[in-house]
Order: C-alpha cells, then sequence, then structure tokens
C-alpha cells in the first residue's frame, strides 16, 4: 500500500495551513473530523498541530471534489491509499508485569516483547501478580510483598523498580503507546526509547496539615513532579491544584508544542477526593484516545507509599 510521501516533521497550526491550502479553518476541521487527515496531534491547550502529509491529503481531497467525488468515496479511496500494513515487532524490549494488563499479554507475544514475571505473596500465600485481586489488601500496603520471578538479557527493560528514584507509571504509559501505534510507520524500538527519556512524571497524595496542634480544614496534596531534568515536590491547596499542574504540564511540553503521545492515570477510584480530581485532570486533555485511566494496582501502591495517590504520566 502507498503511504503518506512525506516524512519532514515540520508543524503547522490550522492558521498556517489555512494560508497553504486555501480553504476555511472550518474546512479543515471537517476533513479532520471525517478521518480524512493523518494522525492530528493536538496539545495540552486543545491547538492542532498538522504536517506536510496533512496539506498533501488536503489538496487531494480539493482535486478529487473538484471531479466529483463525495466524502464517503473519498474516505473509500483514502482508507485504500493510506492504510499502512507495517508490523513492527520490539525484540529488544523487556516490561514487567506490574506495567501490563493480563488483557495485553497476548499482544505483548505478538510483537515480541517480554514479559518479565512478578509473583505477589500475602502472608504464606503466593500467587503471579495478575492474580492480586484474588487477595483481600483492604488498601494496606504492608499487606503484601511483591518478588520478580524472572530476568531478561533485552537491551531495554523496564522491571518492577523505581527509576532514578522517581516514582512513575511511564512505562505502563509506553506500552499503551506500543499497542495503539504499533501498525504505524513511526512506531519503533527507536522511538519508543525516545519517549522514555522525555517523560513527564506527577505523583499527587493528600496530606493533612496541622499547625501547632490544629489541623487544617482545606485539603492539601502533596505534588512531585519529575521531568529527565528536575524533580520539584510543592505542597498545594486543592483548589490550586489543577490550575498549578496545567501550568506545569504546559511548561514541561512547550518545546515539543504541547504535543502528547499518551496520558496514563492511576488512581484509586474509591476513593471520592482521589477521583474528584482525576474527573477534573481528564478535563485538561482534550485528545482522549491517548489517554489512560485504571486503577491503583498493588506495585503503584507500594512505590508511591499511599492507597490513595495518583500517578500521571505524559509522553
Amino acid at each position: 500500500m502507498k503511504k503518506d510521501l512525506e516524512k519532514n516533521k515540520k508543524t503547522y497550526k490550522i492558521s498556517d495551513l489555512m494560508a497553504k491550502v486555501k480553504v476555511t479553518a472550518r474546512t479543515i476541521r471537517y476533513y479532520d473530523s471525517e478521518g480524512l487527515l493523518g494522525d492530528v496531534k493536538r496539545s495540552v491547550g486543545f491547538t492542532r498541530y498538522f504536517t506536510d502529509n496533512d496539506v498533501i491529503r488536503i489538496k487531494e481531497v480539493i482535486k478529487l471534489k473538484k471531479k466529483g467525488y463525495k466524502i464517503s468515496q473519498i474516505k473509500e479511496i483514502f482508507k485504500e491509499k493510506y492504510n499502512s500494513e507495517v508490523v513492527h515487532t520490539f525484540p529488544n524490549l523487556a516490561f514487567s508485569d506490574v506495567y501490563i494488563t493480563e488483557k495485553e499479554i497476548s499482544l505483548a507475544q505478538e510483537l515480541d516483547i517480554e514479559i518479565l514475571s512478578t509473583e505477589i505473596g500475602v502472608k504464606q500465600i503466593k500467587a503471579p501478580y495478575f492474580q492480586w485481586k484474588s487477595f483481600n489488601l483492604d488498601g494496606d500496603i504492608s499487606k503484601f510483598k511483591l518478588s520478580s520471578t524472572s530476568q531478561s538479557n533485552r537491551l531495554h527493560q523496564w522491571i518492577s523498580v523505581k527509576h532514578n528514584n522517581h516514582i512513575t507509571n511511564t512505562p505502563s504509559g509506553l506500552f499503551k503507546y506500543i499497542a495503539k501505534n504499533f501498525k504505524k510507520d513511526d512506531c519503533n524500538e527507536e522511538k519508543v526509547i525516545q519517549l522514555s527519556k522525555q517523560s513527564f512524571n506527577w505523583l499527587i497524595v493528600p496530606v493533612n496539615i496541622q499547625i501547632i496542634n490544629q489541623e487544617l480544614s482545606d485539603q492539601y496534596f502533596f505534588v512531585k513532579h519529575s521531568t529527565p531534568e528536575i524533580v520539584e515536590e510543592n505542597i498545594w491547596k486543592a483548589s490550586k491544584l489543577i490550575s498549578n499542574i496545567e501550568k506545569q504540564i504546559k511548561e514541561a511540553l512547550s518545546p515539543f508544542q504541547g504535543i502528547m503521545n499518551q496520558i496514563t492515570i492511576h488512581s484509586n477510584q474509591n476513593h471520592q477526593p482521589s477521583k474528584n480530581i482525576v474527573n477534573i485532570l481528564e478535563t485538561i486533555f482534550p485528545n482522549t484516545s491517548v489517554l489512560d485511566v485504571e486503577e491503583m494496582t498493588p506495585f503503584y501502591r507500594s512505590i508511591s507509599g499511599h492507597e490513595s495517590a495518583i500517578l500521571l504520566s505524559i509522553i
């Protein structure tokens, strides 16, 4: 099958694209909504970013419409023309099973991704990690222990430990990125490693603050924000939490034009304050196709040290 001809990484805002293809912003948005463009990226500020591939496609749509083709017919033409049959494999990658779900195992096998096994133990009982729901943990992270039961010789491994002393769910995000994009031409081992080195992470934990033996009535959160360059810690009121995190996200992603490849959140959805925070966090991200919200697993409970912590990663 033919693929998009241009591989130039130059991007355009919708105003720039309008000037290049001589159509309105409304028309461009319509073509995008009909799936006629490529993988249009959206930033945290809801800005669409287009590429030269999109320029080519829009010009082709214009030519076909002049010849009398309907949008439904053009969609079928593009489906055939731009459908890539490439399926990448990842023979140098290995992930601990603490970073994936049981449903993702078969995909890992299909893509030649090695999965490293972990055991969960409660008292004298041990079981494979994926069976953790069979234990009644009651939110007590001291009730269970995790231990790796396999090793790998693969070049790039994400094992069940803290990474560079950062508390992060980035490995889960990397696997989800692969799962969603492995059929795309630019999703390969090199891209995955590149994304792993430019991840941005937040640990959000509810805290109680006391002043002279008097507990403050306002809800506060401890926030640890880590990037490849810095680690920043703050304590914020709940009323300031989302706006401050959104500011950090925009600052972190500004070198990448705000483009997000995968957003992953782990939280305890049985803890109402955490659930409320996650619900608001979700509104920050305009492109829900790159967003996954999952429950806080035993591994993430253990590295965060708190049952009601929230882990957020963006790659």
